[in-house]
């Protein structure tokens, strides 16, 4: 039996190191050592914490192992050592929190006391891997929303998720009870080996899916990040377009004056108003109706109002701005257009047009605070269960939208609030300008 237990010990210590580099990963940090230093330390963890297996004593060197072994590990990863050090302490917490619970839960199930449960193989090896696999899904509810991978992801998937190691627990100790009529060692071989194998599939399928999560994950930002280059393209297309009209109109405007002249002349008025008309037409095309003192946010309006135009939605703006602006005029129109591009998306789905409209106010609301709101109507059901996430049907590939501006609003330490009421749905955001 002492193989057995050897075995089991052997596992566990794996699956637990595991846990403790991902832990740090949950927590955004980046490991800083190459994979041969890290490798080497993470071997020597398990050679010494595997070595306590047949010791008397081992709940007693065990823990100061572990607590040396995560310490070390900490070092491996970015930031601060001592915010390390105390993420480590709390992991190292964690860890004998779920060796209580599980503990706790067995001894309650089982009906036996604790150096009873130490000496059945079956049930320690049930305290052991449920403990690692309870470790791991709180490893998981921590990391939820923290990394980046499961910002699109809703609760109710990810709490499926975590359905995986609970049911897996249940099974483990299903077959405990099963198997410990049966003092076969060979039977109880095949127990552990069943056993490591389901705490292994769960780190399996935790991997698979996150790993395709991530790639679509990148994908989507690829795609995003191509579509804001192709904007700032049809911007500066946009403006230089502009230039070539103003230059062809002032090269053209001497004409038109001499014609305007000679029909005055002639007193052949309808022809004057005709040609002043038509001087009016050119004028409104190539100068923008959107002056804000900024090109670049002129284009995007002209680009959006363009758009709103096809789609029969009635657009007013009031936009003032400063000559001189400290946030920069890209970063504006990533949240300006995204910010249009999401009240152009929910007007979409209005069938009658004439219910269609977006506003828009920017201005300076304090000396040193930009403010940036967008309204516009919504249908009954524009608005999804989970709002504010996206109400495209390939969530993971979209509802990026918000997510790129909150990055830019959060480099300038400003606030998004999104709020709906009567078929109104207005974001609000607030950037510093200094």
């Amino acid at each position: 039996m002492s193989i057995l237990k050897l075995g089991i010990d052997f596992f566990s210590t794996i699956f637990t190191l595991f846990i403790i580099q991902h832990y740090f990963i949950c927590l955004g940090k980046q490991r800083v050592v190459s994979k041969e230093k890290a490798y080497m330390v993470f071997g020597v963890a398990l050679i010494l914490m595997t070595a306590t297996s047949p010791m008397v004593n081992r709940h007693f060197v065990l823990p100061i192992l572990s607590v040396i072994s995560i310490i070390a590990i900490s070092f491996l990863f970015s930031g601060k050592k001592s915010t390390n050090l105390f993420c480590g302490v709390l992991l190292m917490v964690l860890l004998m929190f779920s060796e209580l619970i599980i503990g706790a839960i067995v001894i309650f199930v089982a009906n036996m006391y604790f150096i009873e449960i130490r000496n059945t193989m079956s049930h320690y090896m049930v305290g052991v891997l449920a403990s690692t696999l309870f470790a791991f899904l709180l490893v998981k509810i921590i990391g939820y929303k923290k990394v980046d991978i499961y910002r699109n992801i809703s609760l109710s998937t990810f709490l499926g998720l975590l359905l995986i190691p609970i049911f897996s627990m249940i099974i483990i100790y299903g077959m405990a009870v099963s198997i410990q009529y049966y003092q076969d060692s060979f039977f109880m071989a095949m127990f552990i080996g069943v056993s490591i194998l389901v705490c292994l599939s769960n780190f399996l399928v935790f991997y698979l899916f996150e790993s395709q999560m991530k790639s679509n994950y990148v994908q989507a930002r690829l795609e995003l990040i191509e579509k804001q280059v192709e904007q700032q393209t049809e911007y500066y297309k946009d403006i230089s377009m502009r230039q070539i009209e103003v230059r062809k109109l002032s090269h053209d405007m001497n004409h038109y004056l001499s014609g305007i002249w000679g029909f005055l002349n002639e007193k052949k008025y309808e022809e004057a108003v005709r040609c002043l008309e038509q001087i009016s037409a050119d004028l409104k095309n190539a100068l923008s109706e959107y002056v804000t003192g900024h090109p670049a946010l002129d284009a995007v309006l002209r680009l959006k109002k363009r758009q709103m135009d096809d789609l029969g939605i009635q657009f007013d703006s009031s936009v003032i701005l400063p000559a001189e602006l400290e946030v920069d005029t890209l970063d504006l129109c990533v949240i300006l257009g995204n910010g249009l591009d999401n009240a152009i998306e929910a007007c979409e789905k209005i069938s009658d047009t004439e219910k269609r409209f977006i506003w828009l106010n920017m201005r300076m609301c304090s000396q040193y605070m930009l403010s940036i709101c967008i309204e516009n109507a919504i249908s009954q059901n524009g608005i999804p269960e989970t709002f504010p996430r996206t109400s495209k049907q390939d969530v993971l590939n979209h509802g990026f939208g918000l997510e790129s501006m909150q990055s830019v609003i959060d480099k300038y330490n400003g606030n998004l609030n999104i709020s709906h009421a009567n078929d109104i749905f207005q974001l609000a955001v607030l950037v510093q300008n200094i």
